[in-house]
């Protein structure tokens, strides 16, 4: 009886963590359509409860903090793409943007630094801010 019990909280427990991933995906894919509509402040709403729903998304980080930026939020991007490359260290796209947002801020030597990193990560696109702005 006891093992049955075990095993239908276990059952459960897996259920209920793919209905949370299934939940936030559906809540990232409505971030997507509200930022492109231009409702950012709908899109970061529904960027952060993805996250409250998975607390390790890295897209919904992403996500957000581009959004964020359209609203020049720079601070609050930062945090946000810093976020998703604490969970995904190898996140190029991440910290190229990062780097762009502290461009923006005229903090150059972290731009250059950013854009640096997602270059040797094989994020191509960076070596042309590297070479406008940074050598």
């Amino acid at each position: 009886m006891k093992s049955n019990f075990i095993l239908f909280f276990i059952i459960l427990t897996a259920i209920s963590s793919q209905s949370y991933a299934q939940n936030s995906e559906m809540s990232l894919l409505k971030g997507n359509a509200k930022d492109e509509l231009g409702d950012y402040a709908g899109a970061i709403r529904e960027y952060t409860e993805a996250i409250e729903l998975q607390p390790d998304f890295a897209m919904a980080y992403f996500n957000r903090a581009l959004s964020k930026r359209k609203i020049a939020d720079y601070e609050g991007a930062i945090e946000d793409y810093t976020k998703a490359i604490e969970i995904v260290d190898f996140y190029t796209i991440a910290y190229h943007n990062r780097g762009i947002v502290y461009a923006l801020l005229e903090k150059m030597d972290k731009a250059c630094a950013d854009w640096e990193k997602a270059y040797n990560l094989g994020y191509n696109d960076s070596k042309l801010l590297l070479d406008e702005y940074c050598y």
